[in-house]
């Protein structure tokens, strides 16, 4: 079976893309506010996080963690 993990988040002014943290390790980049993660395997718990980045590179505090698992 193929799981996958997909987020949502609200937008941040001023970013031009999010990065997308997968148990602390960058997994991911999005330039919405949407992003699938087909990396994970089943019966298995994953925490993330999301930080903004804006033109310059500057990038935010990552966002609160959430978690789920896959079934």
């Amino acid at each position: 079976a193929t799981y996958k993990v997909t987020l949502n988040w609200t937008a941040s002014a001023g970013a031009a893309l999010y990065r997308i943290y997968r148990d602390g390790t960058l997994v991911l980049t999005a330039t919405g506010v949407t992003a699938t993660d087909t990396m994970v395997v089943g019966q298995t718990g994953y925490c993330y996080t999301v930080s903004a980045l804006d033109a310059s590179g500057n990038e935010s505090a990552q966002s609160t963690q959430v978690c789920t698992a896959t079934p």
